[in-house]
């Protein structure tokens, strides 16, 4: 008996690429050739087709030799497809819009496509991540990715309510849809989102904001138009007193701006009494009111007359002017009762012609603002006035030494004015005046009675040359104690150019005085003189007789 030999086998090509083709593995022998040699995949003598992995057995059934069964795996990679996008742009209408996916090989099945990652497909407008993929038995791809373009729907907005009237309240257009219903519509009102409330016309823009339409602006007009006012004139009748007057007028709604009041056709309200053509008109903004006529009646008013009584006059008094007022302030005229005794001049003085009593009437005819006033008379008496007799009375008879004062007195009126007045007064405005003249003077005395009446009298007083006035003290006691201090010759001073010699029991000559003013204090060049009896001499010049005497100086005492 012959054994069988022991042959080999071995398997190859166990790689394939799926194309839709039947796969087989090869399996060789050795020695070569053997004849009876079959394979099975996954256990079956048919090829697969299909991708995948499939377990390869091959065996020998040969007359002349065995083998052992050689085993292995056929792998089918699955075949490469390619996955094309389109159909990637759409217009919302309100459905769900979806991708176009295809492959190449045409119609494979196992395409999925995501939508921002998600299977559903979407309907709002705007713009979505597509990503299509393959899940194939036999083929992979590359996921094909692109964005789907869902568009915004195009509206349209009609724009209603247009027309409104004024109210004090915001006003606002409405806007109906194209599509209805649509939300996101906003509104300006001249460029402004807030709502007008004045009358006026204001340029409306519609816009839509929207997320799955567009929409081109929409413009219009909003017309706020003006409401109906009234107006009502009161306080047309006013008393006159010199102010403008002007009337009141109210309005409905009340209290509206830009009323304004013509008065006799212009601006200035009247000031005088009567009859005033009032016209009142509103120019307002959110407001329109019909003119309103009508009648200001400005009244004249009483006038009252202040007329204080009069001073009893004299008959040489001057003009006087009278003073009455009238409480209009306009001029008040005056009448007398007797031009012969008093009569009315320039209009408002009175001249005084003679003694007796007169009425003087203050009266004031009124005028368009004023009544007529009731006349107010005074009494007016006036007396005579003769002149006073005056008389002047010098105290030392009209004949004086010279440097004697004497006294003039006046009498026959109550007050009393001197004048020509020559040497030291006292008294000027006295009735009484003491006067010392150092020549022969003539004075003038005006004296006035108690009604101002007036007249003058002279005196004059003749001065005599003489010696006689002039004397002097003859001692001198210069303690200071204001008495005795200095040596005094009176009157001495209505002699200028005199001159003194003071000499003493020697008739040694101590000094010399010139024009003495009654100032020696018993000093001779600042020294004392020594208590004692000293001697003095007046010459007055021109040969005129002297004066001459003793003085006495006592000093401690």
């Amino acid at each position: 008996m012959i054994g069988k030999g022991t042959a080999i086998l071995s398997l190859s090509n166990l790689t394939a690429t799926y194309d839709g083709t039947a796969k087989s593995a090869t399996a060789t022998t050795n020695p070569v050739g053997l004849t009876g040699v079959s394979i099975t995949y996954d256990g079956s003598a048919t090829l697969p087709t299909a991708a995948g992995t499939y377990a390869v057995v091959a065996s020998l059934n040969n007359a002349n030799y065995t083998a052992t069964d050689a085993t292995g795996s056929l792998v089918i990679g699955k075949g490469t497809a390619i996955l094309s996008l389109s159909n990637l742009t759409a217009t919302y209408d309100g459905t769900a819009k979806s991708a176009t996916a295809t492959t190449n090989p045409v119609g494979l099945s196992g395409v999925s496509i995501t939508y921002d990652g998600s299977a559903t497909l979407p309907t709002v407008a705007g713009t979505y991540a597509v990503v299509a993929s393959l899940t194939n038995a036999n083929y992979t791809a590359i996921n094909a990715a692109g964005s789907l373009v869902i568009g915004k729907a195009t509206a349209t907005i009609t724009l209603n309510n247009l027309s409104q009237t004024y109210d004090g309240t915001a006003k606002s257009a409405t806007a109906v849809t194209n599509p209805s219903g649509l939300s996101g519509v906003t509104f300006t009102y001249n460029g402004s989102a807030t709502l007008p409330i004045l009358a006026g016309t204001y340029t409306v823009v519609a816009s839509l904001t929207n997320s799955n339409y567009v929409l081109t602006t929409t413009t219009g007009s909003l017309v706020i138009g003006k409401a109906v006012a009234t107006l009502a004139l009161s306080n047309l009748s006013q008393n006159y007193d010199g102010t403008a007057k002007t009337i009141t007028v109210t309005t409905n709604p009340a209290n509206l701006t830009g009323v304004t009041v013509t008065y006799n056709g212009g601006n200035v309200p009247p000031t005088s009494a009567g009859a005033h053509t009032v016209e009142a008109s509103l120019v307002n903004a959110n407001y329109i009111a019909t003119n309103v006529s009508g009648t200001l009646i400005i009244g004249n008013i009483n006038q009252t007359i202040s007329f204080a009584a009069l001073a009893d006059k004299l008959s040489t008094d001057p003009v006087f002017t009278l003073n009455a007022t009238a409480s209009s302030g306009l001029i008040v005229t005056y009448s007398s009762s007797d031009p012969t005794i008093a009569r009315i001049i320039n209009g408002n003085e009175v001249q005084l012609l003679k003694a007796g009593t007169v009425s003087i009437t203050a009266s004031q005819a009124g005028n368009v603002n004023y009544a007529a006033a009731i006349p107010i008379t005074q009494v007016l008496k006036i007396m005579d006035n003769p002149a006073p007799i005056i008389t002047i009375v010098s105290s030392k008879g009209n004949s004086i030494n010279k440097g004697e004062t004497t006294i003039l007195t006046a009498s026959g009126a109550v007050s009393y004015q001197w004048s020509d007045v020559n040497g030291p007064i006292i008294g000027q405005n006295t009735a009484i005046l003491s006067v010392r003249p150092s020549v022969t003077a003539t004075y003038t005395v005006t004296g006035t009675n108690q009604y101002g009446r007036s007249s003058r009298q002279t005196i004059k007083i003749e001065v005599v040359e003489s010696l006689m006035a002039v004397n002097s003290t003859n001692l001198i006691t210069p303690n200071g104690d204001g008495i005795n201090d200095y040596w005094l010759v009176n009157n001495i001073d209505m002699f200028p150019g005199h001159k003194i010699k003071i000499f003493d029991r020697a008739g040694r000559v101590l000094l010399w005085l010139r024009d003495y003013k009654n100032d020696w204090d018993g000093t001779v060049n600042g020294t004392a003189l020594e208590e004692g009896t000293y001697y003095y001499y007046i010459d007055f010049g021109n040969g005129k007789e002297f004066k001459k005497g003793y003085i006495t100086i006592i000093r401690n005492q």
